[in-house]
């Protein structure tokens, strides 16, 4: 699996499936700040990915 991290760079991961905010919590990434687009589509954090799947982080941003 591939994951396009906010930065640009991409990271290779290694798994068959994990849920969104577990692979996120895996990398030291707190899922909170982010939103995962697969295939052109904002997923939740409980979606299963994995395999050949490329996803990409988008951080979010917040404003008060």
């Amino acid at each position: 699996m591939i994951i396009r991290l906010p930065d640009g760079s991409q990271k290779k991961v290694d798994i068959s499936t994990m849920r969104v905010d577990e692979l996120l919590r895996s990398l030291s990434l707190n899922p909170v700040l982010y939103l995962i687009r697969k295939d052109g589509r904002i997923i939740p954090e409980d979606s299963i990915v994995g395999g050949d799947d490329t996803i990409e982080l988008i951080e979010s941003t917040h404003s008060g």
